[in-house]
């Protein structure tokens, strides 16, 4: 080798570095979820991640490791009639609050999750509303009036 080979080799070898990424870790898909499964991402609770997963009537949060491996699915099934599920993540815990109508009842509750998934309280009734409807015609029934009301 001569002089210059010598000290190109050098130049590329002291420019040269190693380059640092993340490692990306996914899931393999579980047997109960579809194309029509609706899921939130409640997010990293103490060393987990958990996922709330809707498919059709069924209610459900999918706990993983760190490395998204599956550790547990919790049913959440406690009504069947829910409206709307809301989450709010916290570092060791998460706050699920939810509304669902019994009757023409709309209930909101609030349950603590921990990292588990699994309830650390017992649901809390935060607010109640009365759901009412009515309809009327006209006296030559040509024109039809629904309207729909809340008693609050």
């Amino acid at each position: 080798m001569n002089l210059k080979q010598i000290l190109a080799s050098l130049i590329i070898f002291s420019f040269s570095f190693t380059a640092a990424a993340q490692r990306i870790y996914y899931s393999e898909p579980e047997r109960e979820d579809s194309r029509r499964t609706n899921f939130e991402i409640i997010g990293k609770i103490g060393n987990n991640v958990l996922i709330f997963k809707n498919n059709r009537a069924d209610n459900d949060i999918s706990v993983y490791d760190q490395e998204m491996k599956l550790i547990d699915r919790i049913n959440l099934n406690k009504s069947n009639r829910w409206v709307n599920v809301d989450f709010i993540p916290y570092t060791d815990h998460a706050w699920m609050i939810y509304q669902y109508q019994d009757k023409n009842i709309l209930y909101c509750m609030g349950v603590k999750l921990n990292s588990q998934g699994k309830m650390m309280i017992d649901p809390i009734q935060l607010d109640t509303t009365r759901i009412g409807w009515s309809a009327s015609r006209s006296t030559v029934k040509t024109r039809i009036i629904s309207f729909f009301h809340l008693v609050i």
